[in-house]
C-alpha cells in the first residue's frame, strides 16, 4: 500500500496528505512467494553503505527526487545481472519494497498469489483506512 496507493503522499505539509478513494478501484492486495532464488541489489544498509549512500540520498526521498532515484535504478540494472531491487519503504520503513526487472524475471519465477483481497470495499477497504489513519492520510470521496 505504501509503495503504490500512498506512494506520492508527501510527508510535509500535513494538509496535502489526501488520497482519492477512486485510486483504490480495481486494486488488490496479494501475498506471493518466489519459486527460485533471486539476486537483488540491497538498497538498505549495508547495501547502501557499499554505494556510499544513506537512505536520504536514494530511498527516503520526496517525490520531487524520483527522477534521480529512477536514474539510479536504471544504472543498477544496466551495470549488473541482478534480478531486481529491495529497499525499505519510504512511508512504511518497517517493511521492504521490491522491484523486479521484467527483462530478467518472468511470471514463472513466482508462485500463484495467495488469497487476494479487494481494496475498494469490505475487509480490504478497512485495512486501507487503518493504514491511512496510522499514517495521518485522509481518503477523500468525490
Amino acid at each position: 500500500m505504501a509503495e503504490t496507493i500512498f506512494h506520492e503522499v508527501p510527508v510535509r505539509p500535513k494538509s496535502d496528505r489526501r488520497v482519492p478513494k477512486k485510486r483504490l478501484e480495481q486494486r488488490l492486495l496479494s501475498w506471493f512467494r518466489t519459486r527460485e532464488d533471486l539476486e537483488l541489489v540491497e538498497l538498505h544498509h549495508p547495501g547502501l553503505r557499499r554505494l556510499d549512500l544513506e537512505p536520504r540520498d536514494l530511498t527516503d526521498t520526496d517525490p520531487s527526487e524520483y527522477p534521480r532515484t529512477r536514474a539510479w535504478a536504471q544504472a543498477l540494472h544496466d551495470h549488473g545481472d541482478h534480478d531486481g531491487l529491495v529497499w525499505m519503504s519510504r512511508l512504511h520503513n518497517t517493511d521492504q519494497a521490491y522491484t523486479f526487472f521484467g527483462d530478467r524475471v518472468t511470471a514463472t519465477a513466482f508462485e500463484d498469489p495467495e488469497d487476494s483481497i479487494e481494496l475498494w470495499h469490505g475487509p480490504g477497504l478497512e485495512r486501507i483506512y487503518r493504514f491511512a489513519e496510522a499514517a495521518g492520510i485522509t481518503i477523500v470521496h468525490p
